[in-house]
């Protein structure tokens, strides 16, 4: 499979080399404004093949992006703590609105992958932008969130996080939902676990939810787990996996929700998004899925984006 990534800043450069030693990547495109930083990054991996899977790593412009497979986004200005939800949506988006446009213009039958934040807002400011079937843009989403809410659960209960099985659902952001009526460790529902205390799982959510902020300030951004949960979806991509994974994709009639993008979970194959499952949810967790895509909706209708 043929990857580009646009944007090889800390978030790109990482999935670029996260990709570079799986065996699903046989040629990789780096692209960014800045030719001589796209540069750079190539020759440097360019230097580690011997070590890795064959694969060829080239750079450029988006005309590079001719004949990829899968286009990765993550170009857009960086989230930091002191940026509004608004701000970086308004500015990322006016990217998009350019940039969007000029890679169909060489390419318009690849699949894309944003990883750009505000990750729900861009996924649909791509189909938009894109003209693509909205099942030809994923969204990296809440599969960053699961993991650590998942990773955190796993800690608190002594268990492999693997054996956790635990959805952050609706907003990459702070109105994410936790579904603890279908949380489970192995096949014990978790509030039967042994040591289950609500304070405590709540606040697990809110670490989950808020560590990001925590990693900012300590390093500035993150970028080490984002791309290993980047690789999970190109695999799922590649080998034609049909796995679960709550990616932020467009939804219609979900649980009532419409015209919207936000994570529930999706199956993912070749062809991107094959379709959504209908988790059972408590009507809390209804109410506040609900409640995530009115926040998102009206982020999107701030912008001008949504034509119900």
């Amino acid at each position: 499979m043929k990857v580009g990534i646009v944007g090889v800043g800390n978030v790109g450069a990482t999935v670029a080399y996260t990709l570079a030693i799986q065996s699903e990547v046989s040629e990789l495109v780096l692209v960014d404004k800045n030719l001589d930083r796209a540069k750079g990054e190539a020759l440097d991996l360019t230097h580690g093949v011997p070590f890795i899977p064959y694969v060829s790593i080239d750079y450029g412009d988006v005309t590079a992006l001719g004949d990829v497979d899968l286009i990765i986004v993550t170009a857009g200005a960086p989230r930091t703590n002191e940026s509004s939800r608004l701000d970086l949506a308004r500015a990322n988006t006016e990217l998009f609105k350019k940039l969007i446009p000029s890679i169909d213009a060489v390419n318009s039958k690849a699949l894309y992958l944003i990883a750009s934040n505000p990750v729900d807002i861009l996924t649909y400011a791509t189909i938009k932008f894109s003209g693509r079937s909205p099942e030809r843009v994923i969204g990296s989403g809440n599969v960053l969130d699961s993991l650590r809410f998942r990773s955190l659960i796993g800690q608190y209960f002594k268990v492999e996080p693997g054996n956790v099985n635990a959805y952050l659902l609706g907003e990459h952001g702070e109105s994410a939902v936790p579904i603890w009526s279908e949380a489970f460790v192995g096949c014990t529902p978790l509030r039967s676990m042994e040591g289950y205390d609500k304070k405590d799982m709540k606040k697990i959510f809110l670490q989950a939810t808020s560590v990001s902020k925590e990693i900012i300030d300590l390093k500035g951004s993150t970028y080490y787990a984002v791309s290993l949960c980047i690789k999970k979806i190109v695999q799922a991509i590649y080998r034609n996996k049909n796995k679960v994974m709550p990616v932020s994709t467009l939804l219609t009639d979900y649980y009532g929700i419409s015209n919207v993008c936000l994570s529930v979970p999706t199956v993912i194959n070749r062809r991107g998004v094959s379709r959504t499952l209908k988790i059972p949810l408590s009507k809390t967790e209804h109410k506040l899925l609900k409640n995530s895509a009115n926040i998102l909706g009206g982020v999107l209708d701030d912008l001008g984006l949504r034509v119900e």
